[in-house]
């Protein structure tokens, strides 16, 4: 016999299982529970991911929308992204807000430096709290001699 009861704890149900699968497409590994689980797309912000265009504007547009947001996941799909520090000892990309994570596709979301990038340049420098950098590949074989992650002054960088 079908009831209000009966009608309404299946309605119960249905949110339960609902709610489990908005957690699953809103979880983020094994980040902090900080991080927000928003996701920046570099590509949505201009990233050629080509290895031939200079990507450094686009991506680091990219992480001020994640730092903008109170935090969030900048998102490398496949490719190859060249990014190019301004000078000697400075940054190509820079985080210095919390709760930020970059992360990629392994070992085919690629960060390498751009043609001509100075010597002793970093790729990406880090001055923040709760920052995770996963399955991103950082290749700095183009003889520039720089660095590919420098961080100071952090706590809970993964």
């Amino acid at each position: 016999m079908i009831t209000e009861d009966n009608i309404l704890i299946q309605i119960i149900r249905k949110v339960e299982r609902l709610r489990k699968d908005v957690d699953k497409l809103f979880t983020i590994g094994n980040a902090p529970s900080s991080i927000l689980p928003i996701k920046f797309n570099v590509k949505y912000y201009g990233a050629h991911g080509d290895g031939i265009h200079n990507d450094t504007a686009a991506i680091q547009a990219a992480i001020n929308a994640a730092e903008a947001a109170g935090g969030g996941t900048v998102f490398f799909p496949v490719g190859t992204y060249p990014v190019l520090a301004p000078g000697s000892n400075q940054y190509a990309l820079l985080i210095d807000s919390d709760k930020v994570r970059l992360q990629g596709e392994g070992t085919a979301s690629i960060l390498n430096e751009y043609p001509g990038s100075p010597q002793y340049s970093v790729m990406l420098g880090i001055s923040a709290d709760d920052v995770i950098v996963e399955d991103l590949f950082f290749d700095s074989s183009g003889g520039y001699d720089g660095l590919c992650i420098e961080a100071h002054d952090c706590n809970r960088l993964v």
